[in-house]
């Protein structure tokens, strides 16, 4: 028993359960990656406008949580704007 530290448990959401698997990113790891502050992430996470789970007093996002709220939040432009834009006929 030399060895004192102890592995971060890796966590996933399965059906609102929670099971080994998936990492749980920390806010700043989640800043890193979208390119923006930790203070927007907080901000998002205190309207609602990003999901996250409390473990204690830390605010975490689970990976596959990031990656759903990136799809749902990736805009893709609106084909049929650009459709109605070119004149019948041409």
């Amino acid at each position: 028993m030399g060895n004192s530290a102890q592995k971060p448990v890796l966590l996933h959401f399965n059906r609102g359960g929670i099971g080994p698997g998936t990492r749980l990113l920390r806010v700043r790891e989640v800043a890193e990656m979208l390119g923006v502050s930790q203070a927007t992430i907080y901000q998002w996470m205190r309207e609602r406008k990003m999901p996250c789970t409390r473990l204690g007093r830390r605010r975490m996002v689970s990976e596959g949580a990031l990656a759903r709220w990136i799809e749902q939040n990736t805009d893709y432009g609106d084909q049929s704007s650009t459709e109605s834009q070119v004149p019948p006929g041409q």
